[in-house]
């Protein structure tokens, strides 16, 4: 057979290992693979200049609970429907600070600090960005 390729080393041993995998899942799981391989790792400074843009890279503190209970707000994050909306629009860091610390603030008085703080952290992790949390000192 002329112009067939063989199969990598490591591709024989993931269709021996995995025979219910067809070759094109086999294919693109190497293909993800090495784009991954391919991604530059964070240097520090990286880190820093993502840490700089915290505040302004900040995610909606909403937690997607979304059940208005409390006199208008959410059980999850504490928030009314107005304060979801207006979050949206606010564009300086500190306005986002201000409101990030009045939220905690009324979350530890209602006791839901450890909850929420914990949900937000995933939040943000699995958005990729820096948590404010980490600039706020809160203790959750």
């Amino acid at each position: 057979m002329i112009g067939r390729r063989q199969a990598s080393p490591m591709k024989r041993v993931v269709r021996d290992d995995f025979p219910h995998l067809t070759s094109s899942v086999v294919r693109q799981m190497f293909q993800i693979a090495r784009r991954i391989a391919r991604r530059p790792s964070l240097t520090d400074r990286d880190r820093q200049s993502r840490m700089t843009k915290t505040w302004k890279n900040a995610p909606s503190p909403c937690i997607d609970v979304c059940k208005f209970k409390r006199k208008g707000r959410c059980i999850g994050c504490s928030m009314s429907r107005e304060d979801k909306a207006s979050f949206k629009r606010l564009d300086s860091k500190e306005d986002k600070k201000a409101f990030l610390k009045a939220l905690v603030e009324r979350l530890r008085e209602q006791g839901g600090l450890p909850f929420w703080a914990t949900a937000y952290r995933r939040k943000c992790e699995k958005q990729g960005v820096p948590c404010p949390l980490d600039k706020l000192t809160v203790d959750a």
